[in-house]
């Protein structure tokens, strides 16, 4: 809550307090420390959470039992809010700034590869929770649509979804489990109209080739994405839905895309999945409890 409180200026408007020198600072040791939030940021949330349980951890094996209770707690919030706000909260910024300069800057200069590439790896990310912060990006690039034309992460966000259900809906097709199928035919539906979670870690990463698989469709279709110059002019659903969220000359190239995505994930996952040595791992899963896993994105 300390990094989000409202005493601090929005995550939103730091860089605008900074070009008219409004950002207020406080005087610590003599540094001047920033009084800015991190609204919409996700890697320095991650750092902190881990720095906060480190911290926490170290202070319960070195406190006496006496004063474990009442000062752990003190002394973890003090140390880690001081470590955030001087050190590790402007540095895991500039990480997460970096990082939305760098998918700007391959989107820009190498286009379809660069859509590829993010398309490729983007369900890595969503495991991560790093796909948390491209909707603060996404967000800029539809306010200046003038300049930039729009976003290109809502479409390839909206094939990658699409493949990770077109992999659940192929091991329908695969396994002969009722619980397996069950999950299989509801979580791959939810992945398709947006929600990949139920998908994504109750099947596709238990399996793990049709986790691949998703990753190689929605790579395939996001370079044609990138080749056809797909942009988003609003946010919305990231699914087949999404149609409504594509510029209008680009609706056939975005549900091309969508047609594609299914077609290779669900296509090298059954594939892939009929083969002799696979089917160990199949009969593996089916002997298990399906996980019903019902996460929203």
């Amino acid at each position: 809550m300390m990094m989000v409180s409202p005493a601090l200026v929005s995550g939103y408007h730091v860089s605008t307090a900074l070009a008219n020198h409004q950002l207020p600072y406080w005087h610590f040791l003599g540094l001047p420390v920033a009084q800015a939030g991190y609204q919409g940021s996700v890697i320095p949330m991650l750092a902190v959470a881990w720095l906060l349980a480190t911290i926490e951890k170290q202070c319960h094996k070195r406190l006496p039992e006496a004063l474990d209770y009442t000062f752990a707690p003190l002394i973890t919030i003090l140390v880690t809010a001081i470590l955030t706000f001087v050190i590790v909260g402007p540095v895991m910024r500039d990480v997460s700034d970096s990082l939305t300069a760098g998918l700007l800057w391959l989107y820009q200069t190498s286009g379809a590869f660069g859509t590829g590439v993010l398309g490729l790896f983007y369900a890595p990310l969503v495991i991560t929770g790093l796909h948390q912060s491209f909707p603060a990006i996404e967000t800029q690039l539809i306010a200046n649509v003038n300049k930039t034309g729009g976003s290109f992460i809502f479409p390839i966000a909206s094939v990658s979804n699409i493949a990770q259900g077109a992999a659940a809906l192929a091991v329908l097709f695969l396994t002969k489990d009722k619980k397996q199928r069950g999950l299989a035919s509801s979580a791959s539906m939810s992945a398709l109209l947006g929600i990949t979670e139920p998908a994504m870690f109750g099947i596709n990463l238990k399996l793990k080739f049709p986790f691949i698989a998703s990753m190689i469709g929605s790579g395939v279709a996001s370079i044609y994405l990138g080749l056809t110059h797909v942009l988003a002019v609003s946010l919305g659903s990231n699914s087949v839905l999404g149609f409504i969220s594509i510029a209008t000359q680009s609706i056939p190239a975005f549900l091309i895309s969508c047609l594609i995505s299914f077609s290779v994930s669900f296509s090298v996952t059954y594939l892939y999945g009929r083969r002799q040595e696979v089917s160990e791992i199949l009969r593996d899963a089916d002997r298990q409890p399906a996980d019903n896993v019902a996460t929203t994105n």
